[in-house]
């Protein structure tokens, strides 16, 4: 699959995901109800509750008279360095379709590592139809265009996920599995229910080591060993 073409679709759907293709420009708007852009300017702060934004507070956990968020804060280590330079007023649509459009980039590269790890003949032209299809043909489309902080947290949690997948499938060092275990554990804390893609990624190491299980043991160690770290962070 030619390089040029996996750097062009991703830029193509990115037109559609901000607005581009629709009304000739990217949509900049803010949203008030993406709290992390809140949480982030906490952060730098010191601080861990934010101040109520201009939503109404809706949707949040409130404890002793603050505001505090019950998702996963991931998200909000993404947007520190954003609301350091922009404050809380931040592009969030525009954010999302970015992630969006990473995201097609990052299913092409794991379609053809899928593909090329288990010798199933994937051609170029069919990557591009289960991109398209993915990028333009399922919920993805929708959650890449909203910017609020149920969806951005969906999308972001996406991102890492297939970049742990990938890690998985393209380096089979100690080193590529301790990749792929940070990877995870960030998605997970952007997204607690991405916990059970666990079960998608042992089927696949039992897949290709079923014969070595001596060499896995070591493997899954380093991949288990930033998980263990999140874990004693988050408790």
């Amino acid at each position: 699959m030619k390089k040029h073409i996996i750097l062009i679709i991703p830029i193509i759907i990115w037109f559609f995901y901000s607005g581009i293709f629709f009304v000739g420009k990217p949509n900049k708007r803010s949203i008030d109800v993406n709290y992390f852009k809140n949480l982030a300017h906490s952060i730098l702060n010191g601080r861990f509750d934010i101040d109520c934004p201009g939503s109404g507070c809706v949707d949040l956990v409130i404890y002793n008279g603050k505001y505090y968020l019950y998702w996963p804060w991931m998200p909000a280590v993404v947007y520190i360095p954003i609301v350091a330079v922009l404050g809380t007023n931040t592009p969030d649509i525009l954010i999302s379709s970015i992630f969006g459009a990473l995201n097609v980039f990052l299913i092409i590269i794991f379609i053809k590592n899928f593909s090329d790890k288990f010798n199933m003949s994937i051609r170029g032209s069919e990557i591009v139809l289960l991109s398209f299809f993915w990028a333009l043909g399922t919920v993805h489309f929708y959650m890449s265009m909203v910017g609020s902080v149920w969806f951005i947290s969906q999308i972001m949690a996406q991102t890492f996920l297939l970049l742990s997948f990938i890690s998985l499938l393209k380096w089979q060092s100690i080193f590529g599995f301790f990749i792929s275990g940070l990877f995870f554990s960030i998605a997970v804390y952007t997204k607690n229910d991405l916990l059970f893609a666990i079960f998608f990624i042992t089927g696949l190491l039992y897949i290709i080591y079923k014969n070595n299980k001596k060499e896995i043991t070591k493997k899954i160690i380093a991949f288990c060993m930033p998980v263990l770290i999140f874990t004693i962070i988050n408790f």
